[in-house]
């Protein structure tokens, strides 16, 4: 009984102390990213409750550079405010630029928030379908920020009409699917082109779920250990991929040696073919000749013989009319 109460009190203390902790948090620090007319930065003025970041119209990216704007905002369920840091970044994807120097920019929201973000807001346009390229975006994410990533992130669905949203979670692709599940189905909605004013359950939904999530986290921040973690991982992974397209280089180019060599081969195989063929019929037409050469000696030698042979005739016939 003694030992039941002891943990029972333990736990209590754990939860009262967890609570306390997050309760005297003065600052919540967030990221917003996503690819090109995710509604970033229309999200992140809804948050704060301003105007601090320029919006656009259209796919074409209106953020260049990371920007981070502050205001005291309610969190439910919390007397008083709480100041809310939000960073927009640059959208992926952005024809303007390459997705490796967006990257780097977004990589330095880690310094624009020391000691870190409690939230990455990964924010996916509910107005069109998922596609390639938000795969390739969270990926991408992933790559950056590491593994810790996902433990730090949610989803909130931009641009979603509230009369949409059963249809919109019915269609989810099983890569979204996934998506999801990596940041431990932490998610909502909201309709960035509708006033603010009209928004508050929305609102007050995503602030909740910021929250839960430092919570789950104990309060604990995304911090530059996890991001050199994350850096080294990936300086790894790319020293991997060059000494992978450095042996794949060298295999081609001993391949094609080989192939060099072995096209040499035959061809000299070819050329000695040809001379010793060369050499035969030389050789050839040498013996007719020497032959024809032979024949005729032999018949010249047959000639004198006979005419030889005729003149000794004569010779007989003549010397035996001369005694007769």
């Amino acid at each position: 009984m003694l030992t039941y109460k002891f943990v029972l009190l333990c736990i209590i203390t754990l939860v009262e102390t967890h609570s306390n902790h997050l309760t005297d948090m003065e600052e919540i620090r967030v990221v917003i990213v996503g690819k090109t007319g995710a509604g970033k930065s229309s999200l992140a003025n809804v948050l704060l409750n301003n105007s601090a970041f320029v919006t656009g119209i259209g796919s074409n990216s209106i953020t260049e550079k990371a920007q981070s704007a502050t205001a005291e905002v309610k969190f439910p369920g919390f007397i008083g405010n709480k100041r809310l840091v939000v960073v927009d970044t640059p959208g992926m994807f952005c024809t303007r630029r390459n997705n490796d120097e967006i990257a780097k920019v977004i990589s330095r929201c880690v310094e624009m928030l020391i000691p870190g973000p409690h939230v990455f807001i990964y924010a996916i346009s509910g107005s069109e379908r998922f596609t390639d390229e938000d795969l390739k975006t969270f990926n991408q994410l992933k790559l950056r920020f590491g593994d810790d990533f996902t433990n730090h992130a949610i989803v909130v669905f931009t641009k979603i009409d509230p009369n949409e949203v059963s249809e919109f979670a019915n269609s989810q692709t099983e890569e979204l699917k996934n998506i999801l599940a990596e940041c431990n189905n932490s998610r909502t909605h909201i309709n960035t082109k509708t006033p603010r004013d009209c928004l508050t359950t929305e609102v007050d939904s995503i602030l909740k779920l910021i929250y839960e999530t430092v919570q789950k986290n104990g309060g604990n921040h995304y911090n530059s250990f996890m991001f050199r973690q994350a850096e080294k991982r990936r300086e790894d992974e790319k020293k991997r991929e060059e000494e992978k397209l450095r042996m794949e280089r060298e295999r081609e180019f001993l391949k094609w040696k080989l192939q060099e060599a072995e096209a040499k081969r035959k061809e000299d195989e070819k050329k000695r073919e040809e001379e010793e063929k060369k050499r035969h019929e030389e050789s050839g037409s040498n013996r007719k000749t020497t032959d024809r050469w032979e024949e005729k000696r032999d018949g010249e030698k047959e000639t004198e013989q006979l005419e030889n042979a005729i003149s000794m005739f004569v010779d007989r016939y003549s010397g035996r009319r001369d005694t007769g």
